[in-house]
């Protein structure tokens, strides 16, 4: 039997649906549906093993072919047709899969995995060992430490360029969510899947958006993508991390809805058309 996918929804208008990153959930989109409800049927997913979604098939195989197969299986349980997809991190690899497979109507991936060489692949994986690690640290002291301006930055500078910002609430369901992320090894041990060859691809009615302190996914794979994706649009975003929508939400969902309109021919919106355009 097929693992249910949990979701919230909000909103009206052509279907949008948001994936998260490894170890997180929907809430990582918290301050962007509210933002893209007026135009959008806004779909905020846990993906298989994180969130809500904690029920995994057996066997369970967190291959990209076969996660992005149980997207494009949710897409057909909630009768959507080419929805809108945005991706963060491994979500957005997945967008960007969606996307080369004609499912989606637009694909905006926020410093997708994919793009790494193994350098950078050892990299992202010793952040992520770091941090999965210490979210089994005793309640106290991550407690403790949390709630500091400099244990926050301490944890998860890697994810956001002013960690020291989050609410100790944010930072402690943000551990807790990795704790409990009954997906995060096997997505690990299937990650080597994600890797891109150097062939470039046409890929139009899409966007990957880099934050230009991105710390866990390296601003050097933002270049490799721009030669793998020549058709794609490729921005650089000033002042931001590796999640976007937490160091500037209203830039996410600004970037998001030009992407789907840009799909429909209409020009880019103000905000979006000022930022830098990677090269």
């Amino acid at each position: 039997m097929v693992a249910p996918i949990h979701y919230s929804r909000k909103g009206s208008g052509e279907p949008l649906v948001l994936i998260h990153g490894i170890g997180h959930n929907r809430s990582a989109w918290s301050d962007v549906p509210d933002r893209l409800a007026d135009e959008f049927d806004v779909i905020a997913i846990d993906l298989p093993g994180f969130g809500e979604s904690r029920r995994l098939e057996k066997p369970f195989n967190a291959s990209l072919k076969s996660s992005v197969d149980r997207l494009e299986l949710f897409f057909e349980e909630l009768g959507l047709d080419k929805p809108h997809v945005a991706g963060n991190s491994l979500g957005g690899a997945y967008a960007l899969e969606l996307a080369k497979r004609g499912k989606v109507a637009s694909a905006t991936a926020f410093s997708p995995a994919g793009f790494f060489q193994v350098p950078g692949f050892l990299w992202c994986g010793t952040v992520l060992f770091f941090l999965k690690f210490s979210s089994y640290t005793p309640a106290p002291a991550a407690k403790a430490v949390l709630k500091t301006p400099v244990g926050r930055y301490a944890i998860f500078g890697s994810l956001y360029k002013h960690p020291e910002k989050l609410e100790f609430e944010h930072a402690w369901s943000d551990a807790q969510q990795l704790r409990r992320a009954r997906g995060f090894w096997p997505v690990i041990a299937r990650s080597y899947t994600l890797f891109r060859s150097n062939k470039p691809e046409i890929l139009t009615n899409a966007t990957i958006a880099w934050g230009e302190q991105d710390y866990l996914l390296l601003t050097t794979q933002a270049k490799r993508a721009r030669r793998i994706l020549p058709r794609s649009k490729h921005v650089t975003i000033p002042d931001t991390g590796h999640i976007t929508m937490f160091d500037h939400p209203e830039l996410a969902a600004d970037i998001i809805r030009d992407t789907a309109t840009a799909a429909r021919g209409e020009a880019p919106q103000e905000a979006v058309a000022a930022l830098r355009v990677a090269s």
